[in-house]
């Protein structure tokens, strides 16, 4: 009988091919059902396993019917070509990729030993982040706080009294010019009625932790007679963690030298073809394109934001037991900071936060209530003043007017509500 393709060939391309499946088994899934892999990841290899198998009966017999399209050789060409095309990708991406953090440095961020990151001092750049016709412009100091344009040698003017404003981006300027901020808006009204310097001490992306540390390194040491707190947001990335081992910005971030390194730090576990960059770039890519496609229609989006406000999900997760871990790891922080400034003379003056609670998530504005709950439950325990920037927002109509897109950014006009709130309450707080 006459044999329809020759069976070495056949055994060749399946071992070929097994070859490159060998890497999926050292692997180990999030949720195993069997050894260190999932019910989906055992599916796939089975998948995988069983198109080997049929490449290497088909590959050999139309190898065999159709002589003149050498069909085994021109497989075998192919697969070269694909593989040197995919080592040459991985190898060009990770030459060219950036570090880990490339975004944080974006914001005019530098690694710091002691908060994660903060930002760089002696610097500026410019970046659109309030989607406003020109780009705003951000310039740092020798401390990496946000420049006092009226008087950016105030640590040599000894006549005048220092105020610090710490918090996270709102105090920082979020899409705001270095002249646009509620800090140096207060400064312009403090500065000249009264012996004060403002000087903004926010940091983007700060939460309670970062900004207690930031303070106690960088702000103690110029014997300031007060600290305006404006902080909470940031304070809800740690939703859902262990507030006792929350951690601003993870380790692999910080300490990876490469793409590629910290890539491999989150995925260590996993297989060979997961750990390199093309997956990752293949995956964004695709995660990017399926973010297209469920795009709302703009007349449905207010229909459909309702709706996922009210999502059951959400009601689900946020649950007593983490509102209260956030509050205590918020409220902890605070209340260390108010010890230090109590020991030094310095007068800690917390604000309420402000949002647009008829636009965030749900989840959001039940953090940010109770934070301020929070906050005010523990000045009337300490005896500490608090400026209620809440109590006098809450029935403002329009709060969209007040903000960037997100909600929570205060834009040119919210920046100047913020000041002269402030403004009108400060004084005397400092004078008692």
């Amino acid at each position: 009988m006459k044999k329809i393709f020759n069976p070495f060939h056949s055994i060749m391309i399946f071992l070929i091919l097994l070859l490159h499946i060998l890497p999926l088994f050292f692997h180990k899934s999030d949720q195993p059902v069997f050894y260190n892999y999932s019910k989906n990841y055992i599916i796939l290899i089975t998948i995988l396993i069983f198109l080997a198998t049929i490449l290497s009966l088909i590959i050999p017999f139309l190898n065999k019917k159709f002589k003149r399209w050498n069909v085994l050789y021109n497989s075998i060409t192919f697969y070269l070509i694909l593989l040197f095309m995919t080592v040459a990708g991985e190898t060009f991406l990770r030459l060219t990729s950036p570090d880990p953090f490339i975004r944080y440095r974006q914001w005019g961020h530098k690694k710091s030993i002691w908060v994660g990151f903060e930002a760089a001092p002696d610097s500026s750049w410019s970046l659109n982040l309030g989607a406003r016709e020109n780009k705003q412009t951000y310039s740092t100091d020798i401390d990496g706080f946000r420049m006092n344009v009226n008087s950016p040698n105030w640590r040599n003017d000894k006549s005048k009294n220092k105020i610090f404003a710490v918090g996270g981006s709102c105090v920082f300027g979020f899409g705001l010019n270095n002249d646009e901020t509620w800090v140096h808006l207060l400064g312009d009204e403090l500065e000249t009625k009264v012996p004060y310097h403002v000087i903004n001490a926010g940091n983007s992306g700060h939460d309670s932790y970062q900004v207690l540390i930031r303070a106690y390194k960088k702000i103690l040491p110029y014997r300031p007679q007060a600290i305006i707190y404006y902080q909470s947001m940031n304070d809800t990335r740690q939703f859902g963690n262990d507030w006792r081992t929350y951690k601003p910005i993870p380790d692999n971030i910080i300490f990876s030298e490469t793409l590629h390194d910290y890539h491999e730090s989150e995925f260590k576990n996993k297989n060979i073809y997961i750990r390199t960059l093309l997956f990752r770039y293949f995956y964004e890519v695709y995660r990017n394109l399926s973010q297209k496609v469920k795009i709302i229609p703009l007349e449905d989006n207010s229909k459909n934001h309702n709706a996922i406000k009210n999502e059951k999900s959400y009601k689900e997760t946020l649950t007593d037991e983490l509102l209260d871990s956030s509050k205590n790891y918020y409220i902890q922080n605070i209340a260390t900071l108010h010890d230090i400034c109590k020991r030094n003379g310095i007068k800690l003056i917390p604000c309420t936060f402000i949002i647009d609670d008829d636009e965030m998530e749900e989840k959001y504005i039940n953090f940010i209530k109770y934070y301020n709950q929070s906050l005010r439950n523990f000045c009337k325990k300490e005896n500490i003043e608090i400026i209620d920037i809440e109590k006098d927002f809450k029935n403002k109509k329009n709060k969209k007017n007040y903000f960037y897109f997100d909600g929570y950014h205060p834009n040119v006009f919210g920046s100047n509500y913020i000041a002269e709130i402030i403004k009108t309450k400060i004084a005397d707080i400092i004078e008692e």
